[in-house]
């Protein structure tokens, strides 16, 4: 058998110094931060129909939204209120979970929806929000407040080892699925919110207030776009724009609260033009799901 011979680490190095960057080489954040300047300087402003048009193809969203069918489950009674739950069947065997607190607790099974609703999209899960999160927790002084769990957050998250906010988790895995069968799993999740707006008019609401937090202020910036029954949207720590994610080298958002293509076409800034007076923005987060500073 013919001896075999060890290399050393910079005899199998590419460069002189194992280095593609200090060899004169672009770093990746670099390339795309130059494109996406580029397609911010050549897109032209779409009107609110093209817009909206765009953004449904983008989230593979097509024709109508129809009324779903939903069950009303078991209650939560915490020591301070009870939450009615109820399972919304947005698509196949999927189900998003809306919460309710409740100021008749003695009707926890019954679906009663006020003329005018509030529904809360939390940034990670609608129970701790309700328990935890300022803004749920005012909003519901104000009257009963709804707070949904979309598919793969809240009630719904994956089994997984890893932590939610791990870049690569079985969260970053259903979104890449998608994006290799050609979906898009935010979409699915837009589409979460849009049949569960359906089903609150269906049963009585004619105002709808979206209210979205981080995560859940994606969800309401596009459900807003797309359903008119929306009338008005508060953004809490929305990104304030998506061209920002492109110019660092690393954006500490959820892989799926990307929409790959979306600045061929528009950035948020140009979705809050098309809202106008419907929106309300507070507090945006940058790059690092923290204020821009």
């Amino acid at each position: 058998m013919p001896e075999t011979e060890c290399l050393t680490e910079m005899d199998l190095a590419a460069t002189p110094e194992g280095n593609v960057i200090a060899a004169g080489g672009t770093p990746v954040f670099e390339i795309t931060c130059r494109r996406a300047e580029e397609l911010a300087a050549s897109r032209p402003a779409l009107g609110p129909r093209a817009l909206r048009e765009r953004l449904r193809a983008l989230l593979g969203i097509d024709g109508p939204v129809g009324t779903p069918h939903y069950r009303n489950l078991r209650p939560r009674r915490a020591p301070l209120a009870t939450y009615a739950r109820v399972a919304v069947e947005t698509e196949g065997n999927i189900r998003a979970l809306l919460h309710k607190r409740l100021t008749h607790p003695e009707r926890a099974r019954a679906l009663e929806v006020e003329p005018a609703v509030i529904l809360y999209l939390p940034h990670l899960a609608a129970e701790e929000a309700l328990g935890q999160d300022d803004l749920a927790i005012t909003l519901q002084q104000q009257g009963e407040l709804y707070a949904l769990d979309v598919r793969g957050l809240g009630e719904t998250l994956q089994d997984d080892a890893l932590d939610f906010w791990h870049p690569y988790n079985v969260d970053y895995l259903l979104h890449g699925h998608w994006l290799m069968l050609g979906g898009s799993y935010l979409g699915r999740r837009v589409y979460d919110v849009l049949r569960t707006i359906a089903l609150l008019v269906s049963e009585g609401a004619r105002a709808v207030h979206l209210v979205g937090r981080g995560q859940g202020a994606i969800l309401a910036l596009f459900a807003a776009l797309l359903d008119e029954r929306v009338t008005r949207v508060t953004l809490v720590n929305a990104p304030a724009s998506f061209q920002e994610w492109a110019s660092v080298p690393i954006e500490r958002w959820p892989a799926a609260s990307v929409l790959p293509g979306v600045l061929e076409h528009f950035d948020v800034p140009d979705c809050l033009r098309v809202l106008g007076g419907r929106a309300e923005v507070l507090n945006p987060w940058g790059p690092e799901m923290e204020p821009d500073v």
